[in-house]
């Protein structure tokens, strides 16, 4: 009997001023991998895996999609945690700042050029051997780039607003009339929801219950995009939908991706990006050595 496909979830990033998003897919536990989604075409670029944890909910795009930043971490040496900025689909940093908690972490783009860094108390300095990509600055996580956060998102119209009703609602309107509710408040690093639940309310219809989906949002046509079971959906704006529930959503929806069976493989990032893990595989067997020989004979 084949073993039964490992359970996963999808987490996703959307570009704010271009068709480009990033799929995060996690599963099995501690091992994610990176889509790259191309919304125009719906195409795909399966990247890098990471063993280790990953919090999408803390990173962001680029507006033109071409830079990702995004808060990790293995909680052992010489990092634990660590924000890093690579080139999706890819975890390669080409910037890192440690930052040895999870406390925070992770960044902002204020714009293709300007690179909000969510590191508090001088937290902002690259790990040795790293360096900023040219054009691209770093800006320390305040009140003032707090509120210049809050005015990008409230300019752009691929950012969630707060509903009307109970404190952690929020909605996003498509240009048909639809609206797609958030139960949960926003992070304040991402410009997408992760861990929500979510309803979609078609024009003139009754409101559907996505209470499967890991993630939902309108693209930039107005379709309703979600992800359910390992699986990335598209559901033209103007279908109509029989139900009330998921279920009824996936029955007229495209299926543009599924990611329930991917397992993990070592691909490398097409550029290079400083080593993460600074010891050779000699001198780590060295230190183990060291370590045992200790262990039978402490040092009084």
């Amino acid at each position: 009997m084949s073993a039964m496909p490992a359970k996963c979830s999808l987490a996703i990033l959307l570009a704010r001023e271009s068709s480009a998003a990033v799929i995060f897919r996690r599963g099995p536990s501690k091992q994610t991998c990176l889509v790259a989604w191309d919304r125009a075409r719906d195409t795909f670029e399966v990247g890098q895996w990471f063993k280790g944890s990953v919090y999408p909910e803390r990173g962001d795009l680029s507006p033109d999609g071409r830079w990702l930043v995004c808060f990790a971490g293995k909680f052992t040496g010489p990092f634990y945690t660590w924000t890093a900025l690579s080139r999706p689909p890819y975890f390669t940093a080409s910037a890192l700042w440690p930052k040895g908690d999870t406390w925070g972490g992770g960044g902002f783009f204020l714009s293709n050029h300007e690179l909000v860094l969510n590191h508090w108390f001088g937290g902002d300095k690259l790990a040795d051997g790293f360096e900023m990509p040219s054009g691209l600055a770093v800006r320390p996580s305040d009140k003032a780039m707090n509120a210049r956060i809050a005015a990008v998102l409230e300019g752009s119209p691929a950012a969630w607003r707060a509903g009307s009703g109970p404190r952690g609602i929020f909605e996003r309107h498509n240009e048909h009339g639809a609206v797609l509710t958030a139960y949960r408040a926003p992070h304040a690093w991402a410009n997408s929801l992760m861990g929500t639940e979510y309803r979609f309310s078609p024009a003139g219809s009754t409101a559907i219950e996505l209470s499967n989906a890991d993630w939902a949002d309108f693209d930039q046509n107005g379709d309703l995009v979600f992800c359910q079971g390992g699986r990335l959906y598209r559901l033209p704006r103007k279908t109509s939908v029989s139900g009330t529930d998921t279920e009824a959503v996936v029955a007229v929806a495209t299926c543009l991706i599924d990611l329930t069976d991917f397992k993990f493989s070592n691909v490398a990032a097409p550029y290079y990006g400083p080593p993460l893990d600074r010891t050779t595989r000699e001198s780590r067997r060295e230190a183990k050595k060291r370590r045992r020989q200790l262990a039978r004979h402490p040092v009084e």
